[in-house]
């Protein structure tokens, strides 16, 4: 299964790459440099380096400096958006990476290589790109935290920790792992195990709902039994001696319903 998952995901990748490919062909015969640009450097960023590499030789060879300077606008603009995301989680080596990419675009179009300036922006547009939405899906995993936090609060004010250990125990093993998660950059992963955590933190405690629930009723009909034990030892008999016998099997036996 797992031959086979990966073999459907490297068909995949393969299929993505041609299309990235014939794409940026199309959009160079045409004419239209911004969208071969984005097209090759997304093609380098899906596997496709080798591909990518020839293409931007022929990119760059046509490219100039009014085109040059239009990209080097848009990149800016990205760039600036960017350096205002939160550096946690790793995104801050990320920014550092793409402002050595941005500096070489600078030193080429400053000494007049369009080309490699081209280039240079267009990555530095793609990766900006990809970093919002990386930090979008973070974000969005931030929210999935503070729903798992509250049921989690819920959980321990509702007494689950005694009344319904192994569940609650269980939950907060999967709120700690979505937290790993989330701290090493795996926002999509950590998003789901907070989901699953929060749903294991609300089980929790309709567990306890009923383990509370069976313990005041077993309290409210014992203290009922106390109050007539006299009358009902006079007068029981057999019967009632026999309910104090299986009484004593109960309370030998856990304080908790099946």
């Amino acid at each position: 299964a797992a031959a086979e998952q990966a073999a459907k995901l490297d068909a995949s990748q393969k299929a993505k790459v041609a299309g990235l490919k014939a794409s940026a062909e199309t959009a160079l015969e045409k004419g239209d440099f911004e969208a071969a640009g984005a097209r090759i450097a997304e093609l380098a960023q899906a596997g496709g380096a080798d591909a990518a590499a020839e293409l931007r030789k022929k990119y760059e060879a046509k490219a100039g400096e009014r085109e040059t300077n239009k990209r080097y606008a848009a990149a800016s603009l990205a760039r600036e958006e960017v350096q205002k995301i939160d550096g946690a989680q790793g995104i801050g080596e990320k920014v550092k990476a793409l402002e050595a990419v941005w500096r070489e675009a600078e030193a080429a179009r400053q000494g007049q290589g369009w080309g490699q300036a081209l280039s240079g922006y267009d990555t530095v547009i793609a990766e900006c790109k990809r970093l919002s939405e990386t930090d979008a899906v973070r974000q969005s995993a931030k929210t999935r935290m503070g729903v798992a936090e509250k049921a989690k609060t819920d959980a321990e004010s509702a007494g689950t920790a005694k009344d319904a250990e192994f569940l609650f125990a269980e939950a907060s093993r999967t709120f700690s792992q979505a937290m790993a998660a989330f701290e090493k950059g795996e926002f999509e992963v950590a998003s789901k195990a907070w989901i699953d955590a929060s749903g294991k933190f609300a089980a929790a405690q309709k567990q306890a709902a009923v383990v509370q629930g069976y313990r005041k009723a077993k309290g409210n009909f014992e203290n009922a039994l106390a109050t007539d034990s006299a009358l009902l030892t006079k007068h029981g008999g057999a019967k009632w001696a026999e309910v104090q016998k299986l009484q004593k099997v109960g309370n030998a036996s856990a304080d908790q319903p099946d």
